[in-house]
């Protein structure tokens, strides 16, 4: 007792001289250091031809760049890859087509269809910005039917957008549909190769077919640019040799057959290829390709068991031909009809080269998470590195991490890149000396809001609205052309089972529907100061659940929010086993009471009441600075604690500060 009346007297000379004694931390510096960002979700766990996701290592950390529908986001990081800043550009066409880090420029790579036609449509902008993002101008692409194989009907059809760069010049490697063809009575698909020319700002297609591309890669060494394909058309893994030497003409100096697939072409339809082709790398000496295939000579007994292997060409630049080309089987499997997702090839350096994948898995699997905290830990990568000629260097490694759409990059001797599903962030170092593997996760629960867990104990923290939607997506073997697998991801579904407590801290504004339906082993859930609204079956058919605090900033409830059946009797009455904890006279209670549900009425914590005196005044500043100042200090680590980290430091201190100038 008597140590407290002392606290209270220092407190009460402290209030006294808080102005001079608060200029250290001053207000302004609390607002950007409080305003906390946290990296957007956007969904790159699908196995598609065009990437939506790009990484890029920075003097000080990495650029993420990312397209999410109508603008392309830009977040910044340190080396630890946490994220300092955001930015977004909203997208000038229709249709995306890809990032591309130059020398000196970055580049934004859009398109149009052009259905009407009309040779003069620009169907492809490369638009050019400098390093700090400030816009340049763009190259503006059209077809031109005068030349055969170069009109565009709907472009980056069935194509990659992979982009290459030499002595000023952008090639561009993609697909397309060119205009009707009234003969066949259908629009033809081929690979086409763009030249953008960033000094002059002109750009045209260089070359183009139709002989179904259904991937395309590029990559030059000087002026030998070269270009491999999946060639539905062909029935091959197929390459082309530019010589682009004369900016002026882009030649053709060669086409050869990398690894032939089975079965005849007899219609201009499409033919099943059982194969990939999924990028391609330049060693030192040679052209590396990888793809996966079934055992093409089987190609006429082919079933569902029939596994898929991955496969490398290796040809030497010196001499391309189909007959110098070696063909390397990186796997062996030999039943159970094996895919692949997401199979990369990533450079280190110019004789050791990362082969990574992921196993397909299908809706019906039973995935468990390794990691309780990282949803995407329920996924398998396989990586394995080689050298210049192909050969295997080492074991293949496994460990549990999504592979995604964003082709790793090396920077300091680690193969990085990132994944993200609908609530998750994750970023991926892998050592390319020791294959040591490491990560960074970021749980995202909506904008500005971030979630955890711990000893099963589900924490959601942050500003704003919590809210996570299941996503339809599509799991694309790239082993095969048309078995793709669409079903909804709930994100929360391979953690259900383990939360036995959640709670929504000071901050968060809103819960929407159905965010936590069916958690069978959930026994309580606080809902702290400030939520505003809990949205309709919030959570639903929790038989366990027992308790549930609610704050008195509640003022709207949806329905069945605790539904966990309906009663045997003849009214068939929902049943409710849940009792809501919440001041008097507050909008829970009068909910519980017209909604019969049990209910006790308590005390409510008032936010910022650091000193536990039952109101919150600037004596708790006070009190609160001096526990971060000396640290031997009595405080409610629980109201003291406004960043919702676990911790209570100078951070939480600056938020004090701010909501007493939001409050007086």
């Amino acid at each position: 007792m008597k140590k407290m009346k002392c606290i209270k007297k220092f407190l009460a000379f402290s209030t006294a001289v808080l102005c001079c004694v608060l200029p250290m931390f001053s207000l302004e510096n609390s607002v950007s250091a409080l305003e906390e960002i946290l990296p957007e979700v956007s969904y790159n766990l699908e196995s598609e031809l065009i990437n939506n996701s790009y990484l890029t290592a920075t003097d000080d950390g990495y650029m993420r760049v990312f397209y999410n529908n109508e603008y392309v986001g830009i977040e910044y990081y340190d080396n630890d890859f946490n994220i300092q800043s955001f930015m977004s550009i909203a997208m000038e066409m229709d249709i995306w087509g890809g990032f591309y880090e130059g020398t000196d420029a970055y580049y934004l790579i859009e398109g149009c269809d052009n259905v009407e036609e009309v040779d003069a449509t620009e169907v492809v902008r490369v638009i050019k910005y400098d390093k700090n993002w400030n816009r340049l101008g763009a190259i503006k692409i059209t077809g031109n039917s005068a030349i055969n194989g170069r009109d565009v009907s709907r472009i980056f059809d069935h194509g990659c957008v992979q982009v290459t760069e030499y002595n000023g010049h952008l090639f561009i490697a993609t697909g397309r549909e060119g205009y009707f063809d009234s003969a066949t009575n259908t629009r033809h698909q081929g690979f086409i190769m763009i030249d953008a020319d960033t000094e002059s700002m002109n750009g045209k297609i260089t070359y183009g077919e139709f002989r179904h591309s259904f991937a395309q890669y590029i990559e030059n060494n000087n002026s030998d640019i070269y270009v491999v394909e999946k060639s539905d058309g062909k029935r091959c893994t197929n390459l082309f040799k530019f010589d682009a030497s004369d900016l002026s003409t882009i030649v053709l100096k060669k086409e050869t057959q990398l690894f032939n697939y089975g079965g005849v072409k007899t219609t201009g339809g499409t033919l099943e290829c059982y194969a990939s082709v999924d990028g391609m790398a330049l060693s030192s000496d040679n052209i590396l390709c990888v793809g996966t295939s079934i055992d093409q000579s089987e190609y006429d007994n082919v079933t569902d068991e029939t596994p898929h292997n991955i496969y490398i060409t290796v040809t030497p630049m010196s001499g391309v031909s189909e007959d110098s080309t070696e063909v390397k089987w990186l796997t062996d499997y030999t039943g159970d009809g094996k895919s692949f997702i997401g199979l990369k090839i990533t450079e280190i350096n110019d004789d050791k080269f990362m082969i990574s994948w992921e196993e397909s898995y299908s809706s019906g699997e039973d995935m468990k998470i390794s990691d309780m905290p990282d949803i995407l830990s329920r996924h398998t990568l396989h990586y394995i590195f080689i050298d210049g000629d192909g050969k295997k260097l080492g074991k293949e490694y496994t460990v549990n991490a999504a592979i995604s759409d964003c082709q790793p990059i090396v920077k300091d001797s680690k193969v990085i890149y990132y994944s993200s599903g609908a609530n998750m962030v994750n970023f991926y170092s892998i050592d390319s000396v020791t294959g040591e593997f490491e990560k960074k996760v970021y749980g995202i629960a909506g904008k500005n809001v971030q979630w955890n867990v711990v000893d099963n104990v589900l924490t959601i923290s942050g500003t704003g609205i919590f809210n996570i939607e299941c996503i339809l997506y599509k799991r694309h073997p790239l082993s095969t052309a048309s078995s793709v697998d669409y079903f909804y991801d709930n994100p929360w579904a391979d953690m259900r089972d383990n939360i036995e407590k959640i709670i929504i801290k000071s901050g968060i504004t809103a819960i929407n529907a159905e965010q936590f339906k069916c958690y069978p082993n959930l026994v309580e859930v606080v809902i702290e100061d400030g939520v505003e609204s809990i949205g309709t079956k919030a959570f639903y058919d929790c038989d366990n659940l027992n308790k549930i605090t609610i704050s008195s900033s509640v003022t709207e409830i949806g329905e069945n929010i605790l539904w966990t059946g309906a009663s045997w009797d003849s009214d068939n009455s929902p049943v409710v086993n849940a009792v809501i904890h919440t001041p008097a006279g507050s909008y829970a209670e009068t909910y519980a009471k017209e909604n019969d549900i049990k209910y006790v009425t308590i005390t409510q914590t008032i936010k910022g009441d650091v000193n536990n005196d039952g109101a919150f005044d600037v004596s708790d500043i006070v009190a609160l600075q001096l526990y971060v100042l000396i640290g031997d200090f009595e405080i409610n680590m629980d109201t003291a604690d406004l960043c919702s980290d676990g911790k209570v430091n100078i951070f939480d201190l600056m938020a004090l500060k701010r909501y007493c100038a939001d409050v007086y």
